[in-house]
């Protein structure tokens, strides 16, 4: 992806739905964030601290956060930084921080979307890289070989494009005109690839893409 930036696709699932979830890894120096802390096995658990000592652990939106307890656990002294509103849900995770914070020192730039209920998903920019960092904002299955997941992501508007799940625009987005501002805002940032939470990198015409992907709300 970058110098100090790495992402980790893993197995996740919902039922017979196998979405798959990624974990975003910075570096800054000797230290290490994980954003979206997933399912990692020993062996991931054991590549990422020869990066360096993980220090902070991000719930990005109010959705990813079934395997944050499990990396405190690991990390009993990292700054866990959760989404707003998190707390509430989840009163057994620390909820010292919340987004936003700032992360500079970690070449991060930081939104929290608006026009959305029950999400509060904030996107990132990794400046170095010039990555877009996306949770549930977007999917990107260009395809998938298990045929139950693969008609779930059908009937979701999710199989086959980079973009917002029906799921997304008849649950979650409330108000498209602060969506829309939302949207211009990360269009503000120079992102050359995207990293979703479910799904594929998107890592040629990156721009263009998530330009023709929300060009109802822009």
């Amino acid at each position: 992806m970058g110098e100090d930036i790495w992402t980790l696709r893993l197995p996740f699932g919902l039922g017979f739905f196998r979405i798959g979830t990624r974990t975003t890894i910075i570096r800054d120096q000797e230290e290490v964030l994980l954003l979206s802390p997933g399912p990692l096995s020993h062996e991931q658990w054991e590549q990422v601290e020869r990066l360096g000592r993980v220090t902070t652990l991000i719930a990005p939106n109010q959705m990813h956060h079934l395997f944050l307890q499990d990396a405190i656990g690991r990390y009993p002294d990292a700054k866990v930084i959760l989404a707003p509103g998190l707390g509430e849900k989840r009163t057994d995770l620390p909820s010292e921080h919340t987004l936003p914070e700032d992360l500079r020192r970690w070449g991060l730039q930081q939104h929290l979307v608006q026009g959305t209920a029950k999400l509060e998903e904030t996107a990132f920019f990794h400046e170095p890289s010039k990555t877009l960092i996306l949770t549930d904002l977007a999917f990107n299955f260009s395809h998938h070989h298990h045929l139950p997941s693969r008609f779930i992501l059908w009937l979701n508007g999710a199989l086959g494009r980079f973009g917002p799940t029906r799921l997304f625009k008849f649950v979650f987005l409330k108000d498209e005109k602060q969506f829309g501002a939302s949207l211009r805002t990360i269009l503000e940032w120079d992102f050359q690839q995207i990293a979703v939470g479910h799904g594929e990198m998107l890592t040629e015409k990156a721009r263009d893409t998530f330009v023709a992907a929300y060009r109802d709300y822009l």
